[in-house]
């Protein structure tokens, strides 16, 4: 109604033509918020194996407009149930909070990608324990778990032909497209290899500054 009565206004001021179907655009308008809320707020089943749809609801809201600011996941007989908290946010933020939390330095999409992994461990691992967990500890735990844990199935010549952040963003980004592809998740492991195989070690040497380094103790990853 709002929408409508604004619409009228511009067109008794002139300032719309008088053939604007002011009713059908607030129409259009509502079915189109609908829409957008629907999207926004139902939450999601994702069935078992199928991990890889998460990043790929996430990427819609993002695709919308809207950050994902926490990530709920509550596993049922037949997967798990999304659901979600999203925001807007200014430019920037993806970068500083990771930085905040993890003391990774990155751009700005890569930072929204690795944030994005971080709040679904954090969702997985509050699932598994049935209780809220802190972000900087879950933040700590990615980092060695995740992280340094997939890092750490690259071999040392050529896991230093790209930065920390960037390898484990390109890892991560090959794992969804080919698990989008057979339609199930193909795991850490075989993604991992198959990055490896097929554009890794084609890349010539670009890193040239080592800033960070994995842990030194040897662990068994909780989350794959």
């Amino acid at each position: 109604m709002n929408i409508a009565g604004e619409l009228f206004d511009l067109q008794a001021a002139g300032l719309l033509d008088a053939d604007v179907d002011v009713g059908e655009l607030a129409q259009i308008a509502q079915t189109r918020y609908e829409s957008l809320w629907e999207e926004v707020t139902h939450d999601v089943l994702v069935p078992r194996g199928e991990n890889y749809l998460i990043n790929q609801r996430i990427r819609r809201l993002n695709d919308l407009g809207f950050d994902v600011s926490e990530m709920r996941i509550k596993t049922e007989k037949d997967g798990m149930r999304l659901g979600f908290d999203t925001q807007v946010v200014e430019a920037g933020h993806h970068q500083r909070r990771l930085f905040e939390l993890t003391g990774l330095r990155v751009q700005e999409n890569q930072a929204r990608a690795l944030l994005a992994d971080l709040w679904r461990y954090k969702a997985k691992w509050e699932d598994a324990v049935g209780s809220p967990v802190w972000e900087d500890l879950a933040a700590r735990r990615w980092l060695d778990e995740k992280f340094y844990g997939t890092l750490a199935l690259v071999p040392p010549d050529l896991r230093a032909k790209l930065p920390d952040a960037e390898l484990f963003h390109e890892i991560s980004e090959h794992r969804w497209l080919l698990s989008e592809a057979k339609g199930r998740d193909v795991g850490r492991s075989a993604a991992v290899t198959s990055y490896i195989n097929t554009v890794l070690k084609d890349l010539p040497d670009t890193r040239v500054d080592l800033s960070s380094g994995p842990p030194t103790e040897e662990f068994e990853p909780v989350f794959d």
